[in-house]
């Protein structure tokens, strides 16, 4: 049994203070905690990857760079050099343009065939994978290679930051797989995660951040009630509204669609109708096209005409304009999409638009300064932010890609308030792209599948 115990402060002020260990051999480390700055802290630090670098000269940057190049004070030092970290987005850790260059780069010493592909196998990826491009992949299968690397370089501790999320129920299953093989190994592993509950049966150790501290709790009762009364609540009340809003009227007609991405078939055939004041939940494996779909409506990707009608007109009549009005689309990563500086520009742009109710929303979620910046919101804030952006007076198609992804009970409180009341107040349709883990399965949500090249109802 080893003993850590350090402080991690900023310009003097402590971000983490005296955060203690117990690190024994073999054992799983589950650590949950609003998602906040200290949080990612924590996992970066765990990693070995704070602290970093030196402030920059540029004032402008500074802010930005602030939260890396704190001091580190370890007042009992016996954690281990030899770590592998993967963090909630695997871009981060993936450098080079195709999967084998990744993987002969990072495991070295000249890796056999063999050996390669029993790394891919780790986590269900073929021997095909080797000469694809990572630029090809999805979200899930590159989080997939990511972890089957973190595995894979035999070193004493892992910390995973926020993986769960990307992905299918193999994946998951895959990841469990290798922790239990990691903790026979007498490897370490820390998981800082919000969307815990499938790993309850390697789990070993339960820590909760609070805000700058640690807390050992009770593995027993953490995992006895996933959901608080309030978003049980919630939850009821969105039911509620789904069994009463009239859904006669079609919104999208899909019909025989056939998609590839170079020679990876996507779609083929499918046909799918969408009906008005509707909320659908689309499941499916990693790389099966989930996303493909919202890339399809928003013409990012082309399709042949008379394929797919919306609102009764041919997709491809449509404006990238027009559809922004009437579709709106929130990413899994918000970030990504908002483009401006600071509230003030945000404000501006709602206040701007024509639909009142936005106005509204926005009044009551964001009453910071009109000089505060958008890199100081949280990432559900950011999500909250970019759905409020997103509506019009025309908006009758809301798409929402992994909306509950990493946030917190708090976070997943707010993001049910706002889409129950976006839902009651609009003759709107919502779509939801996820896993269907979490709360999903608790909602009345019609469900649909990618499986085979197809869309399909899901019982």
């Amino acid at each position: 049994m080893k003993e850590i115990a350090f402080t991690y402060s900023i310009e003097d002020e402590i971000i983490l203070n005296n955060i203690q260990f117990q690190l024994q051999e073999g054992t799983c480390i589950l650590i949950n905690s609003l998602e906040n700055s200290a949080f990612t802290v924590l996992g970066a630090v765990l990693g070995r990857i704070l602290p970093a670098m030196e402030l920059p000269d540029i004032e402008s940057l500074r802010q930005l760079y602030r939260d890396y190049t704190g001091k580190l004070d370890f007042t009992q030092d016996n954690y281990p050099n030899s770590v592998s970290y993967v963090s909630s987005d695997p871009d981060r850790h993936l450098m080079f343009s195709e999967v084998g260059e990744e993987l002969s780069a990072q495991l070295g010493n000249h890796p056999s065939q063999a050996q390669i592909n029993t790394i891919l196998a780790t986590f269900s990826l073929s021997e095909s994978y080797l000469s694809r491009k990572i630029e090809t992949l999805s979200g899930g299968e590159k989080m997939k290679l990511t972890l089957s690397l973190a595995f894979a370089l035999n070193k004493d501790i892992i910390v995973l930051h926020g993986v769960v999320p990307w992905l299918d129920q193999q994946g998951r299953n895959s990841l469990i797989n290798q922790i239990k093989y990691a903790k026979e190994q007498g490897k370490i592993i820390f998981i800082l995660e919000q969307e815990f509950h499938c790993l309850q049966d390697v789990i070993d150790v339960v820590y909760i951040l609070h805000e700058k501290t640690i807390e050992q709790v009770d593995k027993t009762c953490f995992f006895s009630e996933p959901f608080n009364q309030e978003i049980h609540q919630q939850i009821a009340k969105l039911n509620r509204l789904i069994k009463e809003k009239r859904k006669d009227d079609l919104l999208l007609n899909i019909k025989k669609l056939s998609f590839a991405y170079a020679e990876n078939t996507i779609y083929q055939d499918t046909s799918l109708k969408l009906y008005k004041n509707s909320i659908y939940c689309l499941n499916g494996e990693n790389g099966t096209g989930k996303t493909t779909l919202a890339n399809i409506l928003f013409k990012m990707v082309q399709v042949e005409k008379n394929k797919i009608e919306f609102l009764d007109k041919d997709l491809t009549a449509y404006s990238r304009r027009e559809l922004n009005n009437r579709i709106a689309y929130i990413s899994q990563f918000p970030e990504n999409q908002l483009i401006w500086n600071n509230i003030g520009e945000c404000r501006e742009r709602v206040m701007a638009g024509n639909s009142k109710f936005a106005k509204s929303l926005f009044s009551r979620y964001f009453q910071q300064a009109d000089a505060y910046p958008l890199i100081y919101l949280g990432f559900a804030e950011m999500k909250t932010l970019l759905t409020i952006m997103s509506l019009t007076s025309e908006t009758v198609f809301l798409l929402l890609d992994e909306p509950t992804w990493s946030l917190d009970i708090e976070s997943l409180s707010t993001w049910l308030d706002l889409i129950t009341e976006i839902y009651e107040q609009m003759n709107i349709t919502i779509f939801i792209i996820s896993h269907a883990h979490g709360i999903m399965p608790l909602l009345d949500l019609e469900q649909l599948i990618i499986s085979d090249y197809q869309i399909k109802k899901h019982a």
